[in-house]
Order: structure tokens, then C-alpha cells, then sequence
């Protein structure tokens, strides 16, 4: 089972998700620092290519990360704006359609045990 948390930046997502991620005994993903781990820091890619293009490289990596880590429990922290981007319509319906699946495919799971 994978638990998303989304919300604005600065109000404890990481920290939340960190917590939660021990207690319950699951993975941590917090896709702002896989961002940064995995392609450069978010401040200077935007400042190097511009917000369209680290949307579209971070839809990348949500989706790569998502099917890497879809069979383990995961807390996986949104980055802020992920959901409340309406200006790249395209990313941002892939990205309520990919948690939608998730969710509906969890409560399948739940009512036919």
C-alpha cells in the first residue's frame, strides 16, 4: 500500500511522512529529495531550465519511483504544487489519474479478502 501526503510547502510533510514511514514500518519516499538526490537541486533546475520543464522532470521521476516501489509500503511525500498545478494540465491529470488507480485499486484490495 502506498499513502501519499500532499499539501504546501513548509507545513511538515517530511517530517510527518518520516514519522508515519517508522511507526507503520514502510518505505519513505519524499519525491523533493529524490529530485534533488537523483537529478540536481530543485532551485537551480529551475533557475537553469525553468518551472515547465522541472514539473515535467519531476512527473518523470513521481512515475519512475512509483513503478519501482509499487510492491513495498511506501510513504510517499508529494512536492508541493504536485496536485495544484493546473497550468501543465497534461502532468497534472497523469498525476490525479495515477493516485486515483492507486487508491481505487486499494479499495478493491480491502473488499474482496
Amino acid at each position: 500500500m502506498t499513502i501519499f501526503i500532499i499539501g504546501p510547502g513548509g507545513v511538515g510533510k517530511t517530517t510527518a511522512g518520516t514519522i508515519l514511514a517508522t511507526r507503520l514500518q514502510y518505505s519513505f519516499i519524499d519525491l523533493d529529495q529524490e529530485f534533488c538526490n537523483q537529478i540536481e537541486n530543485i532551485g537551480s533546475y529551475i533557475k537553469n531550465n525553468n518551472y515547465e520543464k522541472y514539473y515535467s522532470k519531476n512527473s518523470e521521476l513521481f512515475f519512475k519511483l512509483l513503478k519501482n516501489n509499487k510492491k513495498t509500503n511506501n510513504i510517499f511525500v508529494l512536492s508541493s504544487g504536485f496536485l495544484a498545478n493546473h497550468e501543465v494540465k497534461e502532468f497534472y491529470s497523469l498525476h490525479v489519474e495515477a493516485i486515483k488507480k492507486m487508491v481505487y485499486q486499494y479499495y478493491y484490495y480491502l473488499h474482496n479478502q
